[in-house]
């Protein structure tokens, strides 16, 4: 019998501890000393944080969830929070470079999360993207202009420059993963259901948080969208529905002039109290306190 690979789960500390960087917090900072790949290697590990590189020369081989990719120059590899990542083999002139922060960062750089969720749905779907020469020129711009903001030890505006340089460089990676993709790609039928439940929660979750809710919309059993799910994506269709609904709470928290109480009633929970259990069962703090981060 094949043993199974626990993946270990492997932090932002972790990563920065472990290569030569440029801090501009705890949760931020940009590298591109390729050691990191050292404890990524051999064995899968988790990812608790997000991750943007670029391959500039050289290859590496690696294992993002169940798929295989050759990273090669002009490549982005976009790991998001959870992808298990596996490091088989590099080239010995492989050079890179990485913005690399926390999850939690990602919802203080000033983007409409929840608009944003398609588009990480996508990249979750293919974490590794070849460039075109002018996309690959403009990632390493905003690359070396975030590096010289980060170097910068002094400005009145410092922590607002970089802030929307990030919010400017998701925007733009937005625009790479919004271009039509090969038709001819075959999808399987549960990658196809997985992608309408996707697509029936980013217009339905305010309305229900129900499993039973989408399944029917689906034509479908609870039970047959549970298994489809968690077998497509790793996580369980409640998991999901409950992510869409965190993330447009967090963006209306962070974003919006409404109150704890509006936010409640708009996204149709009983009533405020419930939200905030909901709300600090998944983020560990209350919207009072989160609002006020």
């Amino acid at each position: 019998m094949t043993k199974i690979e626990e993946p270990r789960l492997v932090s932002i500390e972790d990563i920065k501890r472990s290569v030569n960087s440029m801090t501009f917090s705890d949760s931020l900072f940009i590298s591109s000393d390729f050691e990191s790949t050292r404890i990524m290697a051999g064995f899968p590990v988790k990812i608790d944080g997000v991750i943007i590189s670029v391959c500039k020369r050289g290859s590496i081989d690696i294992a993002v969830g169940m798929k295989r990719y050759t990273v090669k120059r002009n490549d982005m590899a976009f790991i998001l929070p959870g992808n298990i990542i596996k490091v088989f083999d590099k080239t010995d002139d492989v050079d890179m470079v990485s913005l690399i922060f926390s999850r939690e960062n990602l919802l203080n750089i000033h983007i409409d999360v929840q608009a944003m969720l398609p588009t990480m749905l996508n990249i979750r779907e293919n974490p590794v993207k070849n460039l075109s020469q002018e996309e690959g020129d403009l990632i390493m711009e905003y690359y070396e202009l975030i590096k010289g903001r980060v170097s910068a030890f002094s400005g009145r505006h410092k922590n607002e420059t970089i802030h929307h340089l990030l919010m400017a460089l998701f925007l733009e990676i937005s625009n790479f993963y919004s271009m039509p993709m090969d038709i001819h790609k075959s999808k399987s039928r549960k990658d196809i259901i997985f992608e309408q439940f996707n697509n029936l929660i980013f217009q339905h979750h305010r309305d229900s948080r129900s499993v039973s809710f989408y399944a029917e919309k689906l034509y479908i059993t609870p039970k047959h969208l549970s298994f489809v799910v968690k077998e497509v994506s790793g996580k369980t269709a409640a998991e999901w529905i409950d992510t869409h609904v965190i993330l447009e709470s967090m963006s209306l928290l962070k974003f919006s002039d409404m109150t704890v109480k509006q936010i409640s009633n708009f996204l149709n929970f009983p009533n405020q109290s419930f939200f905030s259990k909901f709300f600090k069962r998944h983020t560990g703090m209350s919207p009072s306190d989160y609002k006020l981060k």
